[in-house]
């Protein structure tokens, strides 16, 4: 087999990989960080199944001076298109998922990374 046709086979193999997958992960996990938050979100219809969107939005505590170093997202669909616009506040995860398939419940979980430099605050 030519090496052409190798990567042509690999090729062939490696797409139905990436179209089921429908998740992302962005940023650098850095040493010290820890899970800030796990966040659920959930979009169903009561009707016949549809595409369904979901828009997946987080914001860094400023009380707490968060910082987001690295963030992943989780769908819990076959396969989904993840859009995400040019991001201008790096302490801000902000996203779009639409499943590729007609369902009755898209839901996605967000793990979100990072410090807290602020204060502790106790709460008595």
């Amino acid at each position: 087999m030519g090496r052409s046709t190798v990567l042509v086979c690999v090729v062939l193999l490696a797409i139905p990989l990436v179209a089921s997958v429908c998740n992302v992960g962005l940023g650098d996990r850095a040493k010290g960080d820890y899970l800030l938050r796990t966040v659920i979100f959930t979009n169903t219809t009561e009707h016949e199944p549809k595409k369904l969107t979901l828009t997946v939005v987080y914001q860094a505590n400023v009380v707490l001076n968060e910082e987001i170093t690295f963030f992943k997202v989780a769908g819990a669909v076959e396969s989904c298109t993840i859009t995400i616009p040019l991001p201008n506040d790096k302490n801000r995860v902000f996203l779009t998922m639409v499943s590729s398939s007609n369902v009755t419940e898209f839901s996605a979980t967000l793990e979100v990374y990072g410090f807290r430099r602020g204060k502790t605050v106790t709460v008595i």
